[in-house]
Parts: structure tokens; sequence; C-alpha cells
């Protein structure tokens, strides 16, 4: 009988030792479920919508942007077409003639960036009961083609989630819905003039100027400044002229409002800039024909530009052109 005891406490002790392995061997794989689980989670969330090796193939952007001000929908849609390297926006004027406006290339730039860019969107839903809640009956969309193929990207931009301050997106077409930072509706609920490039002078700087003439259409008055080495000489008087410098550089920072979109314009001021290449750049400014607001078109380009009062006046600061 103590024989028999002694070998069952000898068996229990082995049996507690086994059941101890057993049980922390189960506890470690349940930990790595639920760790593996957690990084898998993690992995699906880091997502990217656009990848920038295909930036090369690009060669539209369409963007339709919904938003709502004070309960009223607006809705406005901007196209960007790639021509020869650079972004421009295409329009058909009065006589139906397809003009290309000026981009700002580098936002294009950033808008890439911002599509490109690996972040946090975790998957939300997989169900189409999420559907209207997150984007509503007309939601913001973002289409990037690379010729007469399916687009290279097609993606929805839903509401804000509340709760997280996040957005709701989804790829069109696809069941995913999935939320994450705001970088987006900045780009699909501004206007064309965010877009567009509205300097007057984008390739020139003070520097190249040797020689420059305002011209007084009605006055038919002149007032013309010569560079001389390091200082510059009013024509009229031959005399010194210290503020020209910073008079050039307000001239060529101005910008305009936006574009007029009509073939004509009457003008009572001219901008005439002489660089050191040889090379002559009128500015026109005057009025538009359809709604009278100050306008300026550079000559030999097919735009206008819209013009605020504080510009022209900055322009044609009456303490100039004496």
């Amino acid at each position: 009988m103590l024989k028999f005891i002694k070998s069952f406490s000898k068996y229990k002790k082995k049996l507690v030792v086994y059941l101890s392995v057993i049980f922390l061997l189960i506890f470690i794989y349940c930990l790595t479920i639920i760790f593996d689980s957690q990084r898998t989670a993690l992995r699906l969330s880091n997502y990217i919508w656009f990848d920038q090796r295909h930036f090369d193939l690009i060669n539209r952007i369409e963007i339709f942007g919904t938003y709502r001000i004070s309960s009223t929908d607006f809705a406005n849609t901007t196209i960007l077409d790639r021509k020869n390297n650079l972004w421009v926006i295409s329009k058909i004027d009065l006589n139906g003639n397809i003009i290309d406006y000026p981009v700002r290339q580098n936002r294009v730039d950033d808008f890439l960036a911002v599509l490109s860019r690996r972040g946090y969107y975790p998957i939300r839903s997989l169900s189409q009961a999420m559907e209207r809640s997150a984007f509503g009956n007309d939601p913001s969309r973002i289409t990037i083609r690379g010729g007469s193929g399916p687009p290279l990207l097609d993606m929805l931009i839903g509401y804000t989630d509340h709760s997280t301050g996040s957005i709701f997106l989804r790829r069109y077409g696809e069941r995913e819905i999935r939320s994450g930072e705001d970088l987006f509706t900045v780009y699909t609920e501004s206007d064309l003039t965010f877009w567009y490039d509205l300097r007057l002078f984008p390739d020139i700087n003070p520097a190249m100027v040797q020689r420059f003439h305002i011209f007084n259409i009605e006055d038919q008055e002149v007032f013309s400044l010569v560079r001389n080495m390091n200082s510059w000489i009013d024509e009229n008087t031959d005399t010194a002229f210290p503020g020209a410098d910073s008079y050039l550089r307000l001239i060529m920072d101005s910008r305009g409002e936006s574009f007029v979109y009509n073939d004509n314009f009457n003008i009572y001021n001219s901008i005439i800039l002489e660089l050191g290449d040889g090379n002559i750049h009128i500015l026109d400014i005057g009025y538009s024909d359809i709604d009278n607001n100050n306008a300026a078109r550079i000559r030999g380009l097919p735009y206008i530009y819209s013009l605020s009062e504080w510009t022209v006046r900055n322009i044609l600061r009456l303490d100039a052109p004496q």
C-alpha cells in the first residue's frame, strides 16, 4: 500500500508538470492568434490608394465634388488634362476653339502625393447597408485615367464620421468601405480658381527686365524706365527712379482672380516689359465686355484674366507714372 501511494504521488507530480506545459502552450497559442489578428488588421489598415509607379501613365484627372453650405447642395467638376507634360484645364471658347488654361503644377503634384501616400485606412464595413449613410446618393469622386482603358484609380469620397473625425472612402465598384484622415475634400470641394495658375508673369523674374513702359491709351502718355547698372532711370526726365525695383517686383507678383471666358475686352493701359534676351511681353489692362469688370491679357496668349480693383490700383499706382 505504501509503495502504491508513493507511486501515485510521483505520477501526480508528473501529471501536474505535463498539464502546466499543456496550459502554457495553449496560452501562447491564444496570444499568437490574438496578436497575429492585430498585426493582420494593422497590415490591412496600412493602405495606399494610388501607386506612384503609375504617375507617368496619367493623362487625365477628373474630380467631381459635392458639398453642402447652409443646407444647400453644391457640385463642381474639375478636369485636368496632361499635355506636353504640363497640366492644363481645357475649355471651349465662344468660337468653338479649345483653350488650355494654365494650372498650378505643384498643386497637382501635392494632390497626387496625397493619393499615393500610405496611411491608416481601416476597413469599416463590407456591407452595402452602410453605403447610404457613408456616401449618400451622389458622393464626391476622383477618377484618374491613363488612356482609353479602365481608370487607374476610381474612388468615392463620403461623409465625415463624426465619432472619429475621419471620412468614409471606397474604391468604385468594390465593397470595402474604409475611413481615414480627411486629406481629400480640400481638392474635391474647391472650384477652378484653386487649380488655376493666375500669375500674370509666371516665367519672368525682375532681374530679366531691362526696360519697362506703362502706356496710357486714353492720354497717349508713356512712362518708361531703363535699367542702368544697379539702378533705374526715368527716360522722360533722365533722372534716377529709386523705387523701380519694388514696383517691378509688385508687377511680377500680381495675379488674376480667375479667367474671363470671352474674346474681347476694352484696353485702357498697357505694360511693356523688355527682357535682356530681346523678348518683349505686353500686358494689356482694361475691362471685360461681359461684366465690365477689370481684366487683363498677355498679348499672344488666348485667355483673359479678371483682376481685382486692388490689383489694378497697385499695378497702375498713381505715384509711378508721373
